[in-house]
């Protein structure tokens, strides 16, 4: 091999390491949210609620899962993590058992409610312990042998690994929200304003959202506004 040769294939193995380590160095920021009501082994009230007598024992189980899922995004490339903490007072997980360099969104109002602290950095969104629905196939008796642990490890890496093939969801704008309450009054004051309209009947309302933004922040507001807030 000749000298110019030579020379070509170093600057060219030197640009591949240099190419490789910026890739590498990209940040890959995910976003956690860890509900209860999900969490293997939840099947009664007493499990999610400060004044129950299992509600410290389940913390921990949340716990668990959360931090083996971040553990399997973390092998499988994941940077950063912000994690939102978002069941009953948004006061659930175990801060001091988080790794230093994690953020934790807690406690209430959020203007996201389950999601707050995303933005678009973020390459990835997980969930985790949200509540299941009810399906005709359920077997409440089924048993399973596989850790919760384990599973939720596994599939934290499984997901970030191929979330370039997930193509995300795009919401058509503007979006409509409608909320139908149990009374009248509060459609009817909403309605007050030129931006809320009533629909269907004297309980029910449509906001017409500017983007996906906006409309949890319009649930935010109608879920947590009250007169005597303080401080």
């Amino acid at each position: 091999m000749n000298r110019a040769v030579r020379r070509a294939a170093f600057l060219a193995a030197a640009a591949a390491v240099l190419f490789a380590a910026g890739v590498q160095a990209a940040p890959v920021r995910v976003c956690r949210s860890v509900d209860m009501e999900g969490i293997a082994g939840v099947v009664t009230s007493d499990q999610l609620g400060p004044e129950r007598f299992e509600y410290a024992r389940f913390r921990e189980f949340m716990m668990e899962e959360t931090l083996a899922a971040i553990d399997g995004a973390l092998a499988a490339g994941a940077t950063e993590f912000v994690v939102s903490d978002p069941h009953g007072n948004g006061e659930s997980l175990l801060i001091d058992k988080f790794p230093k360099d994690l953020q934790i969104v807690r406690a209430w109002p959020r203007p996201f409610a389950m999601m707050q602290g995303i933005d678009d950095s973020f390459a990835a969104a997980m969930f985790a312990g949200l509540r299941i629905p009810f399906r005709e196939d359920h077997d409440p008796g089924r048993r399973v042998r596989a850790d919760p642990r384990d599973l939720s490890r596994a599939k934290a890496r499984a997901s970030i690994a191929r979330r370039a093939e997930i193509r995300p969801w795009i919401v058509n704008t503007p979006v409509e929200v409608e909320i139908r309450f149990k009374n009248y009054r509060p459609a009817e004051v909403l309605a007050y304003l030129s931006v809320v309209e009533r629909i269907v009947d004297a309980h029910a309302i449509r906001f017409r959202a500017r983007d996906m933004v906006e409309a949890p922040r319009f649930l935010e507001f109608v879920t947590n506004y009250e007169p005597g807030l303080a401080p």
